[in-house]
This record gives C-alpha cells, sequence and structure tokens, in this order.
C-alpha cells in the first residue's frame, strides 16, 4: 500500500471520528477533527502528484504524450478535495 493510500485511509477514519463527535454534540471538536482529515487528503493529493510529475520527467521524450492546452474552466466546475467534500456534509 502506498503512503498516499494510508494518508487517504487515515482522513477517512477521522472522518467517522468527526462524524462521531458530532453527534455527541462536540462540535469544536469535530472541526478540529475535520481540519486533520483534510490535511491528510490534500497531503495524499500532493504525494501523488509529485509522483506523477517524477513519473513523467523520467519518460523518454519520444514516449511523452503531447501536452494538449487547458481550456478555462467554468464556474460551474468544481475540484473540490474529499476533505472539502466531507465538510459540507457535516454542516
Amino acid at each position: 500500500m502506498r503512503d498516499s493510500d494510508r494518508l487517504r485511509d487515515r482522513a477517512a477514519r477521522l472522518l467517522a471520528l468527526a462524524l462521531k463527535a458530532r453527534e455527541d454534540d462536540k462540535l469544536l471538536l469535530s472541526e478540529e477533527i475535520i481540519k486533520l482529515a483534510t490535511e491528510a487528503s490534500d497531503q495524499a493529493d500532493e504525494m501523488d502528484r509529485r509522483d506523477l510529475q517524477v513519473q513523467h520527467q523520467q519518460q523518454p521524450a519520444h514516449q511523452q504524450p503531447a501536452q494538449q492546452q487547458q481550456q478555462p474552466r467554468s464556474d460551474t466546475e468544481t475540484d473540490e478535495s474529499p476533505g472539502a467534500s466531507a465538510r459540507s456534509l457535516l454542516r
């Protein structure tokens, strides 16, 4: 299991703990735990981005895919992290 997967597992367990704290009316504790879960999820995302970058840099130039120009994103498109989605569910 990769380190980023372990961090995501930790984030999921923290979110479960945050839900339990919220059920027990421990709202401040719940918010702090959600922050920790979000940080773990964000760190996992960053690790995956770095891994992809390294893999891309290690490919020979003739095997690298042609880069496409990115289109501007509309305001309706979102790229929320799992932590952000979890926070919105708890509110």
